[in-house]
Parts: structure tokens; C-alpha cells; sequence
């Protein structure tokens, strides 16, 4: 779940289960002893000069034993996908999941939060 900090930043959270980690270890090349967890994020901002895909992506790798992380954004004002998965040394990505865009917050106890 991404939920909006400011206009530059994020807060990710996320809950994987071992066995779907492993599942997604198997479809990695090589079993994915050397993929690491990223979050991958893409840019689907209205006006991006990439509208057709593949559009503009970032990832950020994290720890899987800390299910969240703080995310430094470089511009405001833009709408972000992202998506937890493994990142395999040749660059073979496996989505664990997936989080739809988000364009309508709502304030909640002092916080934006996504409406989906």
C-alpha cells in the first residue's frame, strides 16, 4: 500500500508471506538465489512525454523483514504504480504484488490517504 507523506515522499507498506516469497523465487532465473526485494515503481502521471509503454520506472530495494519504507520522490505532482518483487542480477523482475495508481486521497487524521 503506498500512502502520501507530502508531495515528496511516501510511505510503502507491505505484508509477503514466506511461501508466496519462495513461489516467487522459483520463477526467478537461477532460483532466484541472487534477486533482491525492490519495490518498483512507474510513473503514470497525465503529461509524462512517455505515454505509451513502457512508461518511465525506478525501483528501491528494501528489506522483506521491514514490511515499510519511506520514499524520497524527485518531483511532485506525479501519479505512481508500484509493485513489491524480486530483481534478479540480469534484471528479470517477479511482481509479488501489485498497487494500483493512486489519484484521489482523502485527509485522514492529519494524513493523505488513496481511495481506491
Amino acid at each position: 500500500t503506498l500512502m502520501e507523506v507530502d508531495p515528496w515522499r511516501v510511505h510503502a507498506y507491505w505484508n509477503v508471506a514466506d511461501a508466496d516469497l519462495a513461489a516467487a523465487r522459483s520463477r526467478v532465473p537461477d532460483g532466484g538465489r541472487d534477486a533482491v526485494l525492490v519495490l518498483r515503481f512507474t510513473d503514470l502521471s497525465p503529461g509524462t512525454p512517455d505515454l505509451a509503454p513502457p512508461h518511465p520506472r525506478f525501483d528501491i530495494e528494501v528489506q522483506q523483514a521491514r514490511n515499510n519504507w519511506y520514499i524520497g520522490l524527485w518531483r511532485d505532482a506525479k501519479h505512481y504504480s508500484a509493485e513489491l518483487g524480486l530483481r534478479a542480477p540480469d534484471g528479470t523482475f517477479v511482481g509479488l504484488t501489485n498497487e494500483k495508481p493512486c489519484r484521489n486521497f482523502v485527509e485522514v487524521l492529519g494524513t493523505r490517504q488513496c481511495i481506491r
